[in-house]
């Protein structure tokens, strides 16, 4: 008798031990691959002519977040004027960015370099490219991949010239 109730209970330990293992591999398989959390970049405004697509990083707090609006700008940051400083999560970090100023669409800046409008640029690892013109003007605009920008002036070349490239 005492060997039956025995039996149950190892029985039941077995069936709770598995469905636990089994709802932790279904967990472990949703948070990695099926869960998508939002951008985290929603909820932030910035001035007009700023993008959250390229920014330089300014200091990556200690404090985790899910999202960016779980971040708070310290107050240091919000009186600088030389960039409209915001908090966004980055790798689970909240994290101080200054975004960058755009002037014109990519596909502007395509236009401008095919012409032959370009004397020579910038290029940033963040995407962020700077057109220096040949009428002194200097504008800004975001390649959709990192050196995309290399390839159209390498294109133009027979056409244009040769363009200063400058990279970091």
């Amino acid at each position: 008798m005492i060997f039956e109730h025995k039996s149950k209970n190892k029985k039941l330990l077995f069936i709770i031990f598995t469905a636990i293992l089994i709802m932790g591999i279904f967990y472990l398989i949703w948070s990695k691959f099926i869960y998508q959390p939002e951008s985290g970049y929603e909820d932030v405004v910035l001035p007009e002519g700023y993008t959250i697509e390229a920014y330089s990083i300014e200091q990556v707090l200690d404090e985790d977040c899910f999202k960016s609006s779980d971040c708070e700008t310290p107050g240091e940051y919000l009186i600088l004027s030389r960039c409209p400083f915001t908090s966004i999560c980055l790798k689970d970090k909240c994290t101080v960015i200054c975004p960058a100023y755009v002037d014109l669409p990519w596909s502007e800046a395509e236009e401008m370099i095919n012409n032959c409008e370009v004397e020579k640029l910038s290029q940033r690892h963040n995407r962020l490219v700077k057109l220096f013109l040949k009428d002194d003007r200097q504008l800004q605009s975001i390649e959709p991949e990192l050196d995309r920008i290399i390839d159209l002036v390498y294109d133009s070349k027979e056409k244009c010239g040769e363009v200063r490239i400058m990279t970091e």
